[in-house]
């Protein structure tokens, strides 16, 4: 899928720029995360209603796209409590809002507990399927990225204009 594409390119390209996976801690520091982790939006139905999480593929850099694709049907197909990732964040979610507040404000100060639950190094969203052209999603890794509709579109090549399926 070009998901499974785009998250392999990404993870690639932050092994040759590793300041993209440079975390800016609240006193002025910056943490380096060694490891590549792909976050992705996985929607869910939860008690009957559409729920956001997110998924996570270690190493995409090093996976073939067969493998990520097989990935992503896994967080597409299993029930919540078949993937621990998602079970976290469900349980995360039935936490008193004070407590959840104090968890997110404790992992951006503490870089080994922001990579323990909050581990992507960079994040992907693809709400083109809903029909959205073009999104701007929260920043909650060191790099986010948002992939609108794939459409026809003109544009130029070698002096001539051309339509080629193009995403935002």
């Amino acid at each position: 899928t070009i998901t499974a594409i785009l998250l392999k390119a990404i993870g690639t390209a932050q092994t040759a720029h590793p300041i993209s996976r440079t975390f800016l801690l609240p006193n002025g520091k910056t943490v380096l995360f060694s490891h590549i982790t792909a976050g992705f939006t996985v929607e869910k139905s939860v008690n009957g209603q559409p729920v956001v999480f997110f998924g996570l593929i270690n190493d995409p850099h090093e996976k073939p796209i067969a493998c990520i694709t097989s990935v992503l049907k896994d967080y597409a197909d299993k029930d919540l409590d078949q993937i621990s990732q998602l079970a976290l964040e469900n349980y995360f979610s039935t936490l008193p809002w004070i407590i959840r507040q104090l968890f997110l404000w404790l992992a951006k100060r503490i870089p080994s507990l922001r990579r323990r639950y909050l581990g992507a190094t960079f994040a992907f969203t693809s709400l083109g399927k809903l029909g959205a052209e073009a999104i701007i999603g929260p920043c909650v890794c060191t790099c986010t990225f948002g992939v609108g509709q794939l459409k026809d579109r003109a544009i130029v090549v070698d002096g001539s204009i051309k339509i080629r399926p193009m995403l935002t």
